[in-house]
Parts: C-alpha cells; structure tokens; sequence
C-alpha cells in the first residue's frame, strides 16, 4: 500500500514525510496558487523532499496543448507525473504521453469504468473523487461552528477539497438547516464565511440571503482561448466570476462550458486565484438563463448562487436587466437576484451594489449517519 498527500503546502508536505507516510504527491492549480509561488517553484521545492511520484496537472484543453505542457512538465524531473483530466481529449493525450513513456495520473474520475477506460489509454495512475462514487451529486461541504459575534461559523469545501470563500446555494442551504437543527431559533440570522458576513431570511422553504458587496467589476475585457477571443465582465461576488453573453437560446446551449470555461478559468489574467465562468443569455429585463464553469467543481454545474449574482449584476451594468432578475440555472432551479446600485462615475464600470440578496428555495434531499465502520 502506497500513500499520497494531495497538497502543494511544502510545509504540510515535510511533516508528513518526516511521520514516514509519504509516498507521493498530487497537486492541482487551486493548491498550487494558495502558495503564492509559481508551479515551477513549487514542483521543484517537493521534488527535492519526496521520493516518489509528484503529479503536476496540465491546465491546456485541447490534446496537442495538453502534450507539449506535459512534456515540459516532465522535464521537471524524472519523478513527475502528468495529471490529465478525464475527458475525450485527456484520453488522446494520455494515449500519445504513455506512448512517449511519460506516465500520466488521469483525475475527475468518478466511476470505475471511467478508470478502466484511463487504464486502457495507458494512465498509470488514476484519482478517483471516491465521495462522488456513492454520494447524491452535491458539489460541496459545509461545516457548521460556533462563533461568539454571530449565530454561527461555516466552513465550505468545494469537491475537489479546495476551500472556497463564497458559496450563494450554500449559503441557502446552511440557513435553513441552521433553523431545523435549532442552531438559530429565529427567522433571521447572520453567519460568518471567509467573503465576510452573510446575513439570511427564511420565508418557509425558501431563504433569502443578503450577500457581501461585490466589488472589482470590470467591463469588456477581450481574452484569448481555444483558438478564438472572447468578450468578457468581471465581478467578485465572493468570489471571483467571469461573464460571456451569447445571443439566444442556442447559442447558449451549443456553448462548451467544459473546454472554454476550463480555459478561460486558468486564463494567466486571473492567476493565481483564477475564476469561475459564466455563459449567459439576456433573455429579456427580467430574465436571464446561465451556464456556468465552477471553479472547484472543476465542471459544468447544475446552479450557481454567487454566479447568477454576477451574470444578473454585469447584465444590469450593460442595461440589459433590472431588479428583480429571475434566473434559470443549468439544473432547471430559478433564483431570484434582488439588488439596488448606484453610480460613482460616468464609466459604465463606475457601478457600486450596496445591496445584493439572493433567493432561492433550500429543500431537504435526505438526512444520514455517518458510521465509524466508514471512517
């Protein structure tokens, strides 16, 4: 049995190395950013204190770009492995890197046929996300804890175990299960997350949440990616989101959220953090319909609160919507963006939005118990 410590923390990684349960590393862009160091730096500095395998993961989207970043990857040193995400072009690339005799971890595996199928394009290694092959498809965690100034403390996990600032949807969710598990006792309530505080208001089984200021809107930015350009907004809702409108309908479900918003979500403009990705269809003043790329999720998600705040206040920004704004989400669920702006310049950018809720219905799917025999 081999053991491998999934951190890019060089800190986290002596520790462990020094208890004698290191047998090697895995590390992805989310992890590799919270060090503040770039990925060569950092691949470097683990190499020189473990062993054995260090998996550095390609940020490219098509296959001939997902090669030639691998094989500079590899040149590291002889212990890296290239980390290739399970998709129709990551199993090309694993196909032309095994033959090259470069030895690839293939990761986003969620189900045991999918590693049977990295395993036969020659991946040497695979990572499943084991909590995905028997959970009910939640795309994240929150921990709830006590804390002397507000109701309550939260912490939230995305499911790739990367800890965000922000999250809207669980934000919902951590409002009403706070009042069914008596942590609140009243009808309104506030909670601290690492976006600030975040005040909330159950309405029966729906829960409106008043979100922390956004700030950093930027308008019209033009990006390269994929081979085209693309027009882009920005706003931090929480946390960081990018905004692409189409024209119509089809255009919005023909878009490839998975290998543009990989693309753009890596994009060198919004290193290191990086960005979640928003592809958006004005449908009219009061209606929008969103597709977004999750940072974190590391996908194509079914609903995302902070999100359709950021595709509802840009739209409003370029006059293309007021308050309320009713959002259709990927998974069917409408959210409603209630929020008041104001104007500090005669830029289109020169907008400020001192107040943002969110709201959305918040249903209990299942409740269970967690078994020391699972542990």
């Amino acid at each position: 049995m081999k053991f491998f410590i999934d951190t890019a923390d060089i800190n986290e990684i002596k520790t462990a190395v020094a208890y004698g349960l290191v047998d090697g590393v895995t590390t992805n862009p989310s992890l590799v950013s919270k060090t503040g160091k770039d990925l060569m730096t950092v691949l470097k500095e683990i190499c020189d204190i473990v062993e054995g395998p260090i998996s550095a993961e390609v940020v490219s989207t098509k296959s001939s770009d997902m090669v030639k970043e691998a094989k500079q990857l590899a040149q590291i040193h002889p212990n890296i492995v290239i980390k290739i995400p399970m998709c129709l072009e990551g199993l090309k690339a694993t196909r032309t890197l095994s033959q090259a005799g470069i030895k690839v971890n293939m990761t986003l595996i969620f189900s045991p046929l999918q590693a049977l199928i990295a395993a036969k394009t020659g991946a040497a290694y695979v990572s499943p996300f084991i909590g995905r092959l028997d959970d009910v498809s939640q795309d994240g965690m929150v921990l709830i804890e006590n804390d002397p100034e507000v109701d309550f403390k939260w912490r939230f996990f995305n499911a790739d175990a990367s800890e965000a600032e922000m999250c809207g949807n669980a934000a919902r969710c951590a409002a009403r299960f706070a009042s069914l598990q008596g942590i609140v006792k009243k009808p309104q309530m506030s909670f601290r997350t690492l976006a600030g505080i975040i005040r909330a208001e159950l309405l029966g089984n729906r829960v409106k949440v008043q979100m922390t200021p956004p700030h950093g809107l930027r308008l019209d930015l033009t990006l390269e990616a994929e081979g085209r350009s693309f027009k882009l907004d920005f706003i931090n809702t929480g946390v960081p989101h990018a905004v692409c409108f189409v024209s119509d309908a089809g255009e919005l479900e023909a878009v490839n959220v998975h290998g543009w918003g990989r693309a753009l979500r890596y994009h060198p403009h919004f290193q290191p953090a990086g960005t979640n990705v928003n592809f958006v269809w004005a449908q009219d003043s009061s209606h929008i319909v969103v597709r977004t790329y999750e940072r974190g999720v590391e996908g194509e998600t079914l609903a995302c609160g902070t999100g359709a705040i950021a595709s509802s206040l840009i739209a409003a920004a370029r006059n293309r919507v007021s308050s309320p704004v009713d959002v259709k989400t990927r998974g069917g669920e409408s959210l409603t963006i209630h929020f008041k702006s104001s104007r500090c310049g005669e830029n289109p950018s020169d907008l400020n939005f001192p107040e943002v809720y969110l709201e959305g219905e918040a249903q209990v799917v299942y409740e269970a118990d967690l078994w020391p025999d699972t542990i």
